[in-house]
């Protein structure tokens, strides 16, 4: 008698995962459900995350206040072509969200069309 032993291979898209400090886990999913227009894949009192698969990234939050000195400056969704960007913008104004739109300015060194909005921990 043989038995397999089946090994999981690794995805085959690599993904980017960071995580963020938050006071409101609640108020933080729902901000992010209608930005991603997703459920998070795993929810929990003290811990929830998203797993998205365009772009590939995972995202999960912490719900207490950031530790003294963090240095985060802004969070980013680059997108293929702008109309999803366009689409993910109205999302959330629809939403109430207010976001702020910027077409065809240089920065990074590259000319892009963005928005800002803000989570409710003020993270751009």
């Amino acid at each position: 008698m043989s038995a397999t032993i089946e090994i999981p291979t690794p995805t085959t898209t690599a993904k980017f995962h960071f995580s963020l400090w938050v006071t409101d886990l609640n108020r933080t999913v729902a901000f992010y459900r209608v930005l991603f227009g997703q459920e998070p894949h795993k929810h929990y009192p003290d811990y929830a995350k998203f797993e998205l698969a365009e772009p590939p990234v995972v995202l999960s939050f912490l719900p207490q206040p950031a530790p003294r000195g963090a240095s985060l400056n802004h969070v980013g969704l680059r997108l293929p072509k702008s109309a999803g960007l366009v689409a993910i913008q109205k999302r959330l104004e629809q939403a109430g969200y207010s976001t702020i739109r910027e077409d065809g300015v240089e920065c990074c060194y590259a000319l892009q069309t963005k928005f800002w909005v803000t989570d409710p921990d003020g993270v751009r």
